[in-house]
């Protein structure tokens, strides 16, 4: 798509528009005959009304900060950046699906200078953001926040093995390599394996049968403490954790958080302070 026009004597175009964070455009204006084009301007509301085109130029000798474009112009930029985010979005739930049917592998390689180790990446994304579809596939494998508000990066590295050789890694890893610059930059010997592929199921099967059996034994437990609430008319405990103090003019430094069932059946948190 391309947008041309001119404004008080200034002849503008807008071309080669694409979504990163918002919309880029390529710009070009000429002005007396002098050109001046660059290729970062930010299509944005610039007044309560208007939507124009942000970056930066010089007019009759001061620095300008942008153009306002013309009603129909904004209507165009608008529903073609509709397009693009809708089109994006296909992209990012196509790459999502594909991870976690294990037809689109993680990448791992050691990343770290001080602390080497195993990370793992998604390569050739292009303009998808690698933490956004590995953060869906994770939670749509759990069935719920699997990363638990942390890093996506870090939740997955917790489960990869050691750095190590060929036969310390496990049977799922596939695409072994050996990068003899990477075994350089760390000093290690060239039997250690710089570069494997694994599918997303492979790297937390583990944590989470762990985590759906750790699921079903609280369910069952809750159901027998709702029963016996109810039996008794007394609450009964579920769970408990411990927290920082809440209360600054206590003399704690952590409490204690119970969780109990009431004989109707809700939920109840009691806190304790520990001294």
């Amino acid at each position: 798509m391309t947008i041309t026009g001119e404004k008080k004597g200034i002849k503008y175009q807008f071309n080669n528009f694409r979504l990163e964070s918002e919309l880029i455009a390529n710009w070009k204006i000429i002005i007396d005959g002098e050109t001046q084009e660059g290729k970062r301007a930010r299509f944005t509301k610039i007044t309560k009304q208007d939507y124009g085109m942000e970056f930066n130029f010089f007019f009759l000798g001061k620095k300008r900060n942008g153009l306002r474009l013309e009603a129909a112009d904004a209507e165009q930029v608008k529903a073609y950046r509709s397009q693009l985010v809708q089109e994006k979005e296909a992209r990012t739930e196509q790459i999502v699906n594909e991870i976690i049917d294990g037809t689109r592998s993680i990448d791992i390689r050691i990343s770290g200078s001080e602390y080497p180790h195993y990370s793992p990446w998604v390569d050739n994304l292009n303009d998808i953001d690698v933490q956004d579809v590995m953060e869906r596939a994770v939670d749509n494998l759990y069935g719920e926040t699997g990363a638990s508000g942390i890093n996506v990066c870090d939740f997955i590295r917790q489960f990869l093995p050691s750095i190590g050789w060929k036969k310390d890694l496990p049977d799922t890893v596939f695409d072994i390599a050996f990068d003899k610059r990477t075994q350089e930059y760390h000093g290690y010997i060239p039997n250690i394996v710089t570069n494997f592929k694994m599918k997303l199921f492979d790297i937390l099967q583990k944590d989470m049968f762990r985590k759906k059996e750790a699921k079903a034994k609280q369910t069952k437990r809750d159901e027998e403490a709702i029963k016996k609430a109810k039996e008794t008319g007394e609450p009964q405990e579920i769970d408990r954790w411990m927290d920082d103090c809440d209360d600054p003019t206590e003399d704690c430094s952590f409490d204690t958080i119970v969780e109990y069932v009431m004989p109707d059946g809700t939920k109840k948190t009691q806190r304790y302070h520990n001294w």
